[in-house]
């Protein structure tokens, strides 16, 4: 049996334990646990800050977007997110947040060409372009170009799709590398 093996197994039995119930881990003695470390604003800031915006979040199984111009939008860890399936078949994700006045420009799932902010109607298609405004005199000159929805990095792998909800520094790749994420023992449902 190779070096390792009967530990990973041990640790995948009591994992199984703690997700059927039949067990916890427990501390070596009584201890008491500060109610500052439930209660505090900014602690919770941080750890969301650190456990959930900048790694991938699993948002569901890719059967959830099956075809072009499916969307669902969540709040994930704080932020509002939309995720598309383009026409070009790839998850997209975006902050949720018109460019304009920050509205959601969508909610729940379903299927659309385009998502309207209800203030002024400013208009994206699900690659999140910015495809014009209602008001062509308040907003004459504006660039259409630059005022998409702000990207999240995402990706589709292994039929699951994941999004890292803090949007993407300048020139940053939008790329996930879900395989660090996974870990190096992949689970038997990824062969």
């Amino acid at each position: 049996m190779p070096y390792g093996t009967t530990r990973r197994t041990g640790r995948r039995r009591r994992l199984l334990g703690h997700i059927d119930g039949r067990t916890t881990d427990l501390a070596e003695a009584l201890f008491r646990n500060r109610t500052v470390n439930y209660s505090c604003r900014e602690r919770a800031a941080l750890e969301r800050q650190r456990l959930f915006r900048d790694r991938p979040i699993f948002m569901g199984l890719a059967t959830r977007l099956p075809k072009a111009g499916d969307y669902l939008a969540e709040d994930v860890a704080g932020m509002p997110v939309l995720m598309t399936r383009g026409a070009d078949g790839e998850v997209n994700a975006f902050a949720n947040i018109c460019r304009h006045r920050g509205a959601p420009v969508a909610q729940g799932c379903g299927n659309a060409r385009a998502f309207t902010c209800p203030y002024h109607g400013w208009t994206y298609d699900a690659a999140g372009k910015l495809l014009g405004t209602t008001d062509k005199v308040g907003f004459a000159g504006l660039d259409l170009a630059s005022h998409g929805l702000v990207r999240l990095p995402a990706v589709e792998k292994h039929g699951l799709m994941f999004v890292r909800p803090k949007p993407m520094a300048p020139g940053e790749n939008a790329v996930v590398d879900i395989d660090a994420g996974l870990g190096r023992s992949p689970p038997t449902w990824r062969r």
